[in-house]
């Protein structure tokens, strides 16, 4: 019987490693290009970092630029900011934009040319009347444990909203909202996971292009939710959705609450859907779907210039 087995085992092996083949990779490599990463916010100077593009099959670290040179033009003004190096690529400016200020880059890089791009600061959202709809929903349901021979109950938690997009008429709007508490042990945000439930933000037409829907529609539930202003154009907008896993205990020690409510420029808001997409569709590695290019603004190189203005809305807890 023991040689029966170890027979079966081996013809098992012989079978298994016969079907393998290994499949050289034919195609070709590009140079590698300049990436220009900047999301411009109201709140913060303009920061932006510069790396190189690596090839998708090789695991090691992009590499960063610290040579650059880098101008910025503010309102049609020339050499509006000034830029210093940190680390790992990052530079820095003494440059705070405000609403409808428009900002052009150029960075020339030693080796390669300039690279340019542009944005313009939307103006802040206008969100009010929150309030809550139900507290605390507590959905609780049998599941199995990770070594599948324990019957366990899990217990999830909601928290329903709604509140109130005054949304601007005729300008393209582009938002993104995300939710958060400050956790007093180190006073940093911790985001929850939303879902958004609204027919006329997220519905879809089924004769519709899928990729093309995803990019109109964006999506409604995630850390963040992403949506276009064009189906409220010039309304004033009732949003209810849903918070989720908001049974931390640290919240009911009297912690407040937000929605982060976020205008965001054309271009922020294509990057941020495209790379939902690719990351969704299997990323950069992924061999049975169809590519997701991620968006880029960027001339000469690629990455995006983005801008984002924002508005918190407290949620009140009742507590």
């Amino acid at each position: 019987m023991k040689k029966i087995i170890i027979l079966l085992a081996l013809t098992i092996l012989v079978l298994t490693s016969s079907c393998r083949k290994v499949v050289e990779f034919n195609g070709s490599q590009t140079d590698a290009l300049p990436v220009l990463i900047c999301q411009a916010t109201t709140d913060s100077p303009v920061a932006l970092r510069l790396s190189y593009s690596n090839f998708f099959l090789r695991e090691a670290q992009f590499p960063v630029i610290d040579n650059a040179t880098i101008r910025a033009d503010l309102n049609g003004t020339p050499n509006a900011a000034t830029f210093s190096y940190t680390e790992n690529g990052i530079y820095l400016s003494d440059l705070t934009l405000r609403p409808d200020d428009t900002l052009t880059l150029r960075v020339s890089v030693p080796d390669h040319g300039e690279l340019t791009a542009g944005c313009r600061m939307p103006a802040p959202p206008s969100a009010s009347d929150p309030s809550i709809l139900s507290d605390f929903t507590i959905d609780t349901f049998p599941s199995y444990s990770n070594n599948r021979d324990t019957l366990i109950t899990i217990r999830e938690s909601s928290l329903d909203f709604r509140f109130t997009l005054n949304d601007p008429a005729n300008v393209d709007n582009y938002y993104q909202l995300k939710a958060f508490f400050l956790d007093p042990t180190d006073n940093q945000k911790r985001y929850l996971s939303l879902i958004i439930n609204d027919d006329v933000l997220f519905e879809q037409d089924p004769t519709g292009d899928y990729f093309e829907l995803n990019m109109q529609v964006a999506y409604n539930r995630g850390s963040q939710v992403l949506f276009s202003g064009d189906r409220i154009n010039g309304l004033s907008h009732v949003i209810r959705g849903e918070i989720e896993d908001v049974r931390n205990p640290i919240l009911h020690r009297g912690t407040k609450l937000y929605l982060e409510v976020t205008s965001l420029s054309r271009d922020a808001y294509l990057f941020q859907v495209t790379l939902i997409n690719q990351r969704q569709n299997g990323g950069a590695l992924s061999i049975v779907n169809e590519p997701v290019q991620v968006h880029s603004n960027v001339n000469g190189g690629i990455g995006i210039l983005g801008a984002s203005s924002s508005m918190l809305v407290e949620i009140p807890l009742g507590q």
